[in-house]
């Protein structure tokens, strides 16, 4: 992932109903804790780059609104984007993700099956991704 400026409000949408849900595949419980270390990784970075206690505010307060919907984005397999669905898809057969082995021979098996049983697997998050790249908002 780029480096994203958690410090400033407008960038929260970004990683709380974007990047995370699409991106990554976290434990309930790691779903519920990321944004209590999202607000501590703004006050951190506050500190230390000595940003004016208002920014800081401002960001923990998009972070406290935004939270309710990041939590149903995470919640929403159509939010998932391509790597996401194929790295659970894994998970579901249970395949070791930890083992690259295991994690090559699952590829290979899935790009020689046939394009419509891909896709299957896939679902909307291929035209998502499309819809995405046209309107300039992949990040």
């Amino acid at each position: 992932m780029r480096s994203v400026r958690v410090n400033e409000p407008r960038r929260c949408p970004d990683v709380l109903l974007d990047w995370l849900p699409r991106k990554a595949t976290l434990a309930d419980d790691e779903i519920g804790l990321l944004p209590d270390v999202l607000r501590a990784v703004v006050r951190h970075s506050g500190e230390r780059k000595g940003l004016a206690p208002e920014r800081v505010s401002e960001t923990l307060g998009a972070v406290a609104e935004l939270e309710p919907q990041y939590r149903e984005a995470m919640a929403n397999p159509d939010t998932a984007g391509p790597s996401k669905q194929l790295f659970q898809k894994m998970q579901r057969k249970g395949v070791d993700v930890t083992d690259p082995a295991a994690l090559t021979a699952w590829i290979e098996a899935f790009n020689e099956r046939p394009q419509e049983e891909r896709d299957a697997i896939l679902g909307n998050s291929l035209d998502a991704l499309a819809g995405r790249v046209n309107r300039g908002q992949l990040h």
